[in-house]
């Protein structure tokens, strides 16, 4: 598969895959603010500690960062 098939079969399991987005967001309605704040090790790119918060920060970043990319 090419580059550019990649990124169609890419596209399309994201735009039909609803799902997993309405459960990140029920995941993270479910916290209470004291968890926002508890810590987990991040790996990449080195391992550092980082919140709840910082991380969901950074998953919602990340999947709109990847999304522009198969979108442009």
């Amino acid at each position: 598969m090419d580059r550019c098939e990649e990124c169609r079969f890419a596209y399309a399991t994201v735009s039909t895959a609803d799902l997993p987005p309405r459960w990140l967001a029920r995941d993270f309605d479910a916290l209470s603010p004291p968890r926002w704040s508890r810590t987990v090790v991040y790996n990449w790119p080195s391992a550092e500690s980082q919140t709840i918060l910082c991380l969901g920060r950074h998953t919602v970043h990340e999947v709109e960062h990847h999304l522009m990319d198969l979108t442009g």
